[in-house]
């Protein structure tokens, strides 16, 4: 009798984790962009992916329209509206200081792709270990990047600062707005997922820190009649996270975790990075196309720039002071790794 019972108990326990290893879990993704916007087919590539290598032990769905605004992903991820999201790091400041880094003026002289991969390698390098987004109850998949923030304008091209004092400006919130403060001009700042609100409705005439293929996406390409454009002269540079909550990864078992995490992390970087450089390749094309007039930024405009931002340099250094950070060392890595990863 009593190895009977033994025998059952065993081969229920035995079924228990059997049927464990094998439940399904279903990550639900919410992307706050509309769907002409590049980052929907790297991302839902990835999410087939994470399908294919757990065995459909995990699989992504992605909701159909967004169900939260730009600076509420993690905010709707935490209440429960959906599990993962990816979000700009410009409105994480209080929870992930480190991120702040990753966003000052200037320190982009790269392609997306290869600052994204220079991104994860930093944050595995320097920021990893703070495991200040965790705090917050989300664990972080990937980081990655845009190409940098130009100025465009519905007149002639902005070429300094005095320019900008002379417009009614839109910046993107985060590292462009801050600049744009300190050099004392006056202008409304937002996601970039808002600009239409304001170039469609003339509200404004110049807007700052956004990309070629974001000035396009999101509905400026009639107001654009100039650009003034840079490689190694990015006002900014929206990086962003890509994240599940917490709660949802520790439904995941340790090996499919591995397995995701294996084509998340730098993989996923470089390949949504790849996908912003395409895009904005072609982006450019259409602004030239439509006749807009594409000028490079001056060297004395980026220094003007620079001088005005060095209240943002200083704040990071007190910011990292506090945690336990070298302000220089992530700083110079990330050059490093931008120019090692294809610049």
């Amino acid at each position: 009798m009593f190895l009977k019972t033994l025998f059952a108990t065993a081969l229920a326990v035995g079924m228990l984790a059997s049927s464990a290893a094998n439940a399904q879990v279903k990550i639900l993704v919410n992307i706050f962009v509309g769907p002409a916007h590049f980052i929907h087919a790297p991302y839902k590539a990835w999410g087939v992916e994470v399908g294919e290598v757990t065995g459909g032990r995990v699989t992504v769905e992605f909701l159909p329209a967004s169900a939260a605004p730009p600076p509420k992903q993690i905010d709707g991820a935490l209440a429960g509206n959906f599990d993962g999201a990816f979000m700009f790091n410009g409105f994480n400041g209080k929870r992930a200081p480190f991120t702040q880094m990753l966003l000052l003026p200037f320190l982009m002289e790269g392609s997306a792709e290869a600052g994204s991969v220079a991104t994860w390698r930093t944050y595995e390098k320097y920021f990893n270990h703070l495991g200040q987004f965790e705090k917050v109850g989300i664990t972080p998949l990937s980081y990655f990047q845009f190409p940098g923030g130009h100025f465009f304008s519905s007149g002639d091209p902005i070429m300094s600062i005095a320019d900008l004092k002379s417009r009614k400006m839109w910046a993107l919130a985060g590292t462009p707005t801050r600049v744009l403060k300190l050099a004392g001009v006056d202008h409304v700042a937002g996601p970039a997922a808002r600009l239409a609100e304001f170039v469609q409705n003339n509200t404004v005439d110049g807007v700052a820190g956004i990309s070629q293929d974001a000035i396009i996406t999101f509905g400026g390409l009639q107001f654009t009649k100039s650009a003034t454009v840079r490689s190694n002269a990015r006002l900014g540079v929206p990086n962003f996270i890509i994240f599940v909550t917490t709660k949802k990864w520790k439904e995941i078992s340790a090996t499919d975790q591995a397995a995701i995490r294996k084509i998340s992390g730098e993989t996923l970087a470089r390949t949504i990075g790849r996908a912003a450089d395409v895009s904005e390749t072609k982006r450019r094309q259409q602004l030239l196309d439509k006749g807009v007039k594409i000028v490079e930024t001056p060297e004395s405009f980026k220094q003007e720039l620079l001088k005005v931002s060095a209240p943002l340099f200083d704040a990071w250094k007190k910011s990292a002071a506090k945690m336990g950070v070298d302000p220089q060392a992530p700083i110079d890595f990330y050059k490093a790794e931008t120019a090692a990863a294809g610049g």
